[in-house]
């Protein structure tokens, strides 16, 4: 058995952190940024609203479990570190005592934890402009899921590599990821409101562009659109928020996936152990990024659905109103 408290005490704050710092945000960010109102969902949607609702209480619970499993995985690494530094001195108490007993003289216990190594901050983050609005709203969040889904379709690959390196020396661990750093505030791109209007006719989209200008806000959109087809720019911003955790729960993983191979130098039952887990625990949150990807794309086909029936509502306002006139 081969033992190095130093990397053991580093990947129990990796653990720690993962739980107080970035499955807490999750758990904070999906009903702070994934949550909608019912009346985001309109007349039109209003049926569905009930499964918004479900999906973020789900979120929240599977996000705190995620964080109660780092938490355990962290408190078992403790008390491994406890149970090897007891034995430890168990086996100098034995030696000191031989060595009396052979005439010689007994030496002080130098305890292995009396200076362990500070984890420091993440070696990756998000780039500056992760997050921000490109576009217009439907094709961020489509391009929000699709961007997700492929680092999700490399992880499995990375894992069995990881796998393959568990023993040797380790690189030492550290935390390659700061998944917090993937939890901005959702922006919705170019509102579609603008080349929606004109649906309605020029009539109609002339008369709402100038109240706009007036009154700053749409009469079409505002009075007429959103109680009835639901607020688009909410629901979408609601999806990028859902790709912006897949993210965030991928790069988690990430950290999971990579304490096999950094405590490479660990040997042992409790080691292999330890290993299994961790791999098995990056897998499940690679599983979990492909979930939120997958809400994040019905979140996105039912903002489609609120503009086709808004467009659909502006085009027949406007041949009423060409046919009175």
């Amino acid at each position: 058995m081969k033992v190095d408290y130093g990397q053991l005490s580093l990947a129990q704050q990796l653990l720690e952190r993962q739980d107080q710092v970035h499955a807490k945000g999750m758990y904070d960010y999906v009903k702070a940024e994934c949550e909608l109102k019912p009346g985001d969902m309109g007349q039109l949607l209003l049926a569905l609203y009930p499964l918004t609702v479900l999906s973020v209480a789900a979120g929240q619970q599977v996000f705190r479990a995620t964080g109660a499993l780092a938490k355990a995985s962290a408190d078992a690494v403790g008390d491994t570190i406890k149970e090897y530094a007891a034995a430890d001195e168990a086996a100098h108490d034995a030696f000191n005592q031989l060595m009396v007993q052979l005439g010689g003289s007994a030496t002080p216990y130098s305890d292995p934890r009396a200076h362990l190594p500070t984890l420091g901050p993440a070696q990756t983050s998000a780039d500056p402009g992760y997050g921000s609005p490109e576009g217009n709203i439907f094709q961020q969040a489509a391009e929000e899921g699709s961007e997700t889904g492929g680092f999700v379709r490399d992880s499995f690959g990375r894992v069995v590599g990881r796998v393959s390196g568990w023993t040797g020396s380790g690189p030492g661990v550290v935390e390659r990821n700061n998944p917090s750093s993937y939890l901005v505030k959702p922006q919705a791109g170019n509102s579609e409101m603008e080349n929606l209007r004109w649906s309605a006719g020029p009539l109609l989209g002339g008369v709402d562009w100038i109240f706009e200008q007036l009154f700053h806000f749409s009469l079409l959109e505002d009075v007429i659109m959103k109680p009835i087809t639901g607020n688009w720019e909410a629901i979408d911003e609601s999806s990028i928020g859902w790709g912006h955790l897949g993210r965030a729960a991928f790069e988690m993983g990430e950290n999971f996936t990579g304490l096999p191979e950094q405590t490479g130098s660990w040997e042992g039952e409790a080691a292999d152990m330890f290993r299994a887990a961790m791999a098995a625990m990056g897998a499940a949150l690679v599983g979990l990024s492909v979930a939120c990807d997958y809400v994040s794309g019905l979140m996105e086909k039912v903002s489609m659905v609120a503009q086709l029936g808004a467009t659909a509502i502006l085009s027949s306002l406007g041949i009423i109103v060409t046919l009175l006139l």
